[in-house]
């Protein structure tokens, strides 16, 4: 393949790639909207449903990768909407661990049912192995993004460095 079939194509699956998940992520807001909820107040809720009695800021923060400053004002924002309480830790008096309320196990199970449907509809013309290869194509892509340095993908080599001075 010469060099600008080869630009061409990788400009196109990238914008492929980035143009699904904003269309995936937009048509998900508008499903999680039907309940009140936005995704990162469903992806806490999921996590404090997950890890149960556990349920920190420290301990939600690692499970969706954030800072536990982002939990903080979800874990505020939740409780105001009388989704979730707080009470404090069982063993450690300076921590407190979240709890889903009557009403926010109700709102949590009718939103996750809501999306493994939205999963199943947004999947459902895709045959298994299709589902199999994509899988696998996102992991590797994924790893191999792990692996880059955008910092130094960004400086210009000297070459380019000499030509700017």
């Amino acid at each position: 393949m010469h060099k600008p079939d080869r630009q061409r194509l990788e400009a196109e699956s990238w914008l492929a790639v980035i143009q699904t998940y904003q269309t995936c992520t937009r048509r998900y807001t508008q499903m999680l909207e039907h309940f009140g909820l936005t995704i990162p107040q469903f992806d806490l809720l999921t996590a404090v449903w997950r890890l149960r009695d556990d349920a920190t800021p420290k301990a939600i923060a690692g499970e969706l990768l954030v800072t536990k400053g982002n939990v903080t004002g979800l874990v505020s924002r939740l409780e105001t909407m009388g989704l979730l309480v707080r009470r404090p830790h069982r063993t450690d008096g300076r921590s407190f661990c979240c709890e889903l309320t009557s009403d926010g196990r109700d709102l949590y199970q009718a939103a996750r049912a809501a999306a493994a449907r939205f999963v199943a509809a947004q999947l459902a013309p895709f045959e298994d192995h299709e589902l199999e290869s994509t899988r696998v194509q996102m992991r590797r892509m994924r790893a191999h993004l792990e692996t880059l340095d955008p910092h130094r993908i960004a400086e210009p080599n000297k070459k380019q460095r000499k030509r700017h001075e």
